[in-house]
């Protein structure tokens, strides 16, 4: 025979009910009944404290992606399926690039191509997102844009929404700080692959659904030396284009 009874355990100030079962024995078996089921709720218990310095981005319950103010949890939702899969959690990382969003800013360099701004809906569902689109030069490299950024050895990461317009195919390549070694990935917006090209950095690429036909395609690479380093995104010869926020 076994009876039940409710009661509340403390810890750090903060009451916690449990149910405690009690066998014949007089043995007890404690199974708190708080559990953070992030996925389950849609939302963050507000005895749980969160802190961060930035603001941050996560996909909402609509599947398009918003930005979360500073100190806030975020709960994060499929682009796709919109099912909720938790509490996001990321590694701690800092925006190095002004205009990130802005590709058509002479920040960045374009080499035989150029940015149209603002011509189709952005995976946040505003009107923001360019067109990169290639000139009619018979080149292997048409560079929508490129960014030379100090670095330091360490390790890195670039990443931007790209959505395929009349091609359906990039690169991101980036250039160590002493030009000696490169990392590059090909990505393919049909089947929603990202291969590896060529490398003499150690490196990896991702590419994920965003929803509405968007992928985030990543790079990430340990920088071996200090100096000025760049990123680009290269498309290949004849005059089409690609869609891309960043």
């Amino acid at each position: 025979m076994a009876s039940t009874l409710n009661h509340f355990k403390v810890k750090n100030g903060v009451e916690i009910p449990s149910t405690s079962s009690m066998d014949s024995t007089g043995g007890v078996s404690i199974a708190p009944t708080l559990k953070l089921l992030f996925a389950d709720m849609g939302t963050v218990d507000p005895r749980i404290s969160f802190t961060r310095g930035s603001i941050a981005t996560y996909t909402g319950k609509d599947g398009l992606l918003k930005i979360s103010p500073a100190g806030n949890a975020r709960i994060d939702y499929d682009p796709i399926t919109k099912e909720c899969k938790g509490l996001l959690m990321e590694n701690w990382g800092m925006n190095i690039f002004t205009f990130s969003e802005d590709f058509s800013n002479g920040v960045w360099s374009k080499t035989r191509a150029s940015i149209i701004q603002n011509v189709t809906i952005a995976p946040d569902g505003n009107q923001t997102a360019d067109k990169a689109v290639e000139d009619s030069s018979a080149s292997q490299s048409h560079i929508p844009f490129m960014r030379s950024y100090s670095c330091g050895s360490t390790l890195y990461s670039f990443s931007i929404y790209v959505k395929a317009a009349e091609r359906s195919y990039f690169m991101l390549l980036a250039t160590s700080g002493n030009g000696s070694a490169q990392y590059s990935a090909d990505f393919n917006l049909v089947n929603g692959t990202s291969t590896t090209r060529a490398t003499t950095m150690t490196g990896s690429s991702t590419i994920t659904p965003a929803g509405n036909g968007w992928y985030r395609c990543s790079i990430t690479y340990d920088e071996p030396s200090s100096g000025t380093a760049n990123v680009s995104m290269l498309i290949a010869e004849s005059p089409i284009s690609d869609f891309v926020n960043g």
